[in-house]
């Protein structure tokens, strides 16, 4: 047995376990698995948000504008989820709602490529971005915890497999690097996607 085969047999017993940690045939634990798996994805918009927010409250752009950097970075991070997903990775394997077809997901999801998930790059990168900008390490737990949650219920729900999940993080935290390193502080970038949203903004009172 090759290294890949060894990984991937690993990586499906896991599945498999994390899968029978809740009994799909119980409405509660079903619901709690069902929306745990969604839990980041309302809390990253709304931060942006709030954050966008308070820097109207003080009147000071520097809020406004990472609140925008954070959503082009993500923006970023999920194009290359696209492009692997789509048009890079062939689907390699059978999808996690194949692997014991008589039971039905707790979480409905399109039989696609589950590799890498989405949900994994658009946490890591939001997740890289609070540290890049040096956010208090107390946000950074809490909404690491709530990451922890959807990322283990979406393999639990058999969305994923849990190495899905893993190159999801990995996928997220390179793509903030690139961004970062490349775009973010490119005098293009500024000029054509962050003054003229922070002017509009200024000239209707946000």
């Amino acid at each position: 047995m090759t290294f890949l085969e060894t990984l991937n047999t690993l990586d499906t017993n896991l599945l498999i376990w994390m899968r029978w940690l809740v009994d799909p045939n119980s409405p509660t634990l079903s619901a709690i698995v069902r929306y745990g798996g969604e839990v980041i994805t309302p809390i990253v918009p709304i931060f942006l948000l709030v954050l966008w927010l308070f820097g109207t409250f003080r009147r000071e752009d520097q809020w406004k504008k990472i609140s925008l950097e954070l959503f082009y970075g993500i923006i970023f991070s999920l194009a290359i989820y696209a492009f692997l997903n789509f048009f890079l990775i062939p689907q390699f394997r059978p999808s996690p709602q194949d692997v014991v077809w008589a039971i039905a997901p707790i979480i409905d999801h399109p039989l696609d490529n589950s590799f890498p998930s989405g949900h994994a790059i658009f946490g890591g990168a939001f997740l890289m971005w609070l540290i890049l900008f040096h956010f208090s390490w107390f946000l950074i737990w809490w909404l690491s915890f709530f990451l922890l949650i959807t990322l283990v219920a979406r393999v639990i729900g058999w969305v994923h497999y849990p190495w899905d999940i893993l190159a999801g993080l990995l996928f997220g935290f390179l793509g903030t690097f690139l961004f970062q390193k490349y775009i973010m502080e490119q005098g293009w970038f500024q000029r054509f996607f962050i003054r003229p949203i922070l002017r509009v903004a200024s000239w209707i009172r946000l």
